[in-house]
């Protein structure tokens, strides 16, 4: 499996953060976002310093990554 950045996690390695992520709501709107995802661009916002608003157009939004990082 070829990664397109260095920074991106294998799915063996996303299983262990998945544990970790706040499960999805029982009432209230269905999540839209793939987690995935979104864990891989706050990872490429943390390890290449880039501005948010520069996140690579195959991630999610800036401001749905940004909301889940805060």
């Amino acid at each position: 499996m070829t990664l397109a950045y260095v920074s991106e996690l294998t799915p063996e390695q996303y299983e262990l953060f998945e544990a970790l992520l706040t499960p999805e709501s029982q009432c209230g709107r269905p999540r839209t976002v793939n987690l995935m995802l979104v864990l891989q661009a706050i990872l490429y916002v943390l390890i290449s310093g880039c501005a948010w608003r520069l996140l690579p157009k195959e991630y999610p939004p800036y401001s749905t990554v940004y909301y889940y990082f805060r």
